[in-house]
């Protein structure tokens, strides 16, 4: 029998006999002698906890969900980021586009890394991207297109000396 928050002995006794009149002294006795208020509180207690757990069961899920779909983009993102270089026609680009798609691809390529961070708790490494970027952007022309088309120079290595390989 479920009468809600505001069942009363009197209620109880209605829906349980059918009749239209108060409870009788019977019924109050046994609800005095059985403790039916605290029990009924009790009760009330118990399915609201039930309740709580189940919402949160479903907020759990939902998070969950909105987690693994964030995962889903993130990685998709980094992808891209990836496959544009993996695009790039190495043979015949000129500064400016290497220029161009390293900054685009690693743009994409550290915001899927920190989104993925960020989703999964692992700590913050260096920030590699500004390092990247700024290094494109302070080497001349020759030199990076000597990282580009290693071959193209002859030896294998920009002005530095140090082949692309060897970080």
């Amino acid at each position: 029998m479920t009468l809600g928050v505001d069942r009363s002995i009197d209620k109880a006794y209605r829906a349980t006999t059918g009749r239209e009149t108060r409870s009788s002294g019977r019924w109050n006795s046994w609800a005095q002698r059985y403790n039916w208020a605290n029990r009924a509180a009790e009760w009330d207690r118990f399915v609201l906890a039930e309740a709580q757990s189940k919402a949160a069961e479903v907020v759990i899920h939902d998070l969950a969900k909105v987690a693994s779909d964030n995962m889903t983009a993130l990685i998709a993102l980094r992808t891209v980021g990836v496959g544009i270089l993996g695009r790039a026609d190495i043979r015949s680009i000129d500064a400016a586009e290497a220029r161009r798609l390293l900054v685009q691809a690693s743009s994409m390529i550290v915001a899927a890394t920190d989104g993925l961070r960020d989703e999964t708790g692992t700590p913050e490494r260096p920030q590699l991207h500004g390092h990247i970027v700024r290094n494109a952007n302070d080497l001349s022309d020759d030199d990076l297109l000597a990282i580009v088309h290693p071959s193209n120079n002859g030896s294998g290595s920009g002005s530095n000396g140090a082949s692309p390989e060897s970080g």
